[in-house]
């Protein structure tokens, strides 16, 4: 089920790549991709989810998609988002 209400895309950017801040559904794949800085930095690896089914439990504006994808740069350290998106599973 999607959520209700307009749907007006945001031109802002967001700082978690999604409006989405809690949500269920369905894991279809997943898959790592590795990023080099252009600036010559640290290579480090992300890893994209998609999701289907998505049920909209908190979100910054009006998310009427039933897909959602998400994109985690993988780390070891606490306190980042892999963290709490491996404490949320």
């Amino acid at each position: 089920m999607v959520q209700e209400g307009q749907f007006v895309p945001s031109l802002e950017t967001r700082p978690f790549g999604t409006p989405l801040r809690r949500f269920q559904g369905t894991l279809k794949e997943y898959k790592s991709e590795k990023h080099t800085p252009q600036d010559g930095g640290r290579e480090y690896m992300v890893i994209v989810f998609d999701f289907t089914d998505v049920v909209v439990l908190e979100s910054v504006e009006p998310y009427p998609f039933p897909i959602a994808t998400l994109n985690v740069s993988y780390s070891t350290a606490t306190e980042t988002r892999w963290d709490a998106l491996a404490k949320s599973i």
